[in-house]
């Protein structure tokens, strides 16, 4: 689990930035929430 999260962390980074993900929701809301959760 904690590889896939680090994946999908990674992968947030790379397609935005964590502020935009914060300020701006993304198609997926589960990832945001496991990035501001985290």
């Amino acid at each position: 689990m904690k590889a896939e999260e680090s994946r999908l962390r990674s992968i947030n980074v790379d397609d935005f930035e964590p502020e935009e993900l914060a300020t701006k929701p993304v198609k997926l809301p589960e990832k945001v929430r496991k990035v501001e959760a985290a």
